[in-house]
């Protein structure tokens, strides 16, 4: 959540490139998918500079429960601020 805000070059330097990228009208998802949970980050256009408006998380395989402990660990892990 703390990435709400963040301009699409900040969430790449963040977090690197997205894992998979979707496009549907005004709004861009991108996707980071880790062994313990799959994030994607919604971004929207503000005039020139796109934006996180905002985020979800879920387990990589329907049906089984996140783990928020070890999601958290994998964001921070790729997280170049942390």
């Amino acid at each position: 959540s703390s990435l709400v805000g963040t301009s699409v070059p900040m969430l790449r330097s963040r977090l690197g490139e997205a894992d998979f990228t979707r496009g549907e009208g005004e709004m861009k998802t991108w996707q980071y998918r880790f062994d313990t949970c799959v994030v994607d980050y919604f971004l929207l256009a503000e005039g020139d500079v796109a934006r996180v408006v905002g985020w979800a998380w879920r387990a990589p395989v329907i049906g089984v429960e996140i783990d928020e402990t070890a999601c958290r660990r994998a964001l921070a892990g790729r997280d170049s601020a942390s």
